[in-house]
């Protein structure tokens, strides 16, 4: 059998030509459909204007007050102002493991190098331009650390839930760091590690 392919083209372009194209009566949707040609199918939306920012606090307060659609104020949360002019200090997170000589010399514990098997977290400030620890406010929270002095200030979201009660916290004058150590709360796959 000798195969030849003009042959075979021949049969697929039989009826037509090679500049026409194969017209359909209803072409259905097509990129052209999409458009100001056509109607609106979805509703208007009303999106909010932005509200101009002003670093003077009572005029933000009096702006928030206009609009009658918030659901709750500004001023509802403690949250640490985002446009604060003092600097937010460097942030050092490490877990931490409490291990015994069966995990490290025998390897029968159920510790792993993991964050999985924490047991605490330990959180280094570093506070280059306080001296002492006399003007440092610290607020521990399940979530999150919010820190505040003279000189600095920093809202800390947590990687994981902790026991804020059992917090505790350790200043270093020679290195003006502020060390604070809280247990973790049981993750949901600490039933794993027994």
């Amino acid at each position: 059998m000798d195969f030849d392919i003009t042959k075979l083209q021949d049969i697929f372009a039989q009826g037509q030509k090679d500049d026409e194209a194969p017209k359909n009566k209803n072409p259905g949707l097509t990129p052209a459909s999409f458009g100001s040609g056509q109607k609106q199918i979805l509703p208007n939306k009303d999106i909010p204007k932005a509200k101009p920012f002003s670093t003077n606090p009572s005029e933000n307060a009096e702006a928030s007050k206009k609009s009658s659609k918030d659901i709750w104020g500004d001023d509802d949360d403690t949250v640490i102002d985002q446009y604060d002019p003092r600097e937010r200090p460097e942030v050092k997170d490490t877990y931490v493991q409490m291990v015994g000589a069966e995990d490290i010399f025998l390897g029968m514990g159920t510790k792993d190098p993991g964050t999985t098997s924490s047991d605490g977290l330990r959180m280094t400030f570093h506070l280059p331009k306080e001296k002492d620890m006399s003007g440092i406010e610290v607020d521990v929270t399940d979530t999150e650390i919010n820190l505040s002095t003279p000189n600095y200030v920093l809202r800390h979201i947590l990687p994981r839930s902790v026991q804020s009660n059992a917090a505790r916290a350790k200043w270093c004058s020679i290195k003006s760091e502020l060390t604070i150590t809280v247990p973790l709360n049981p993750g949901e796959f600490d039933f794993l590690k027994h």
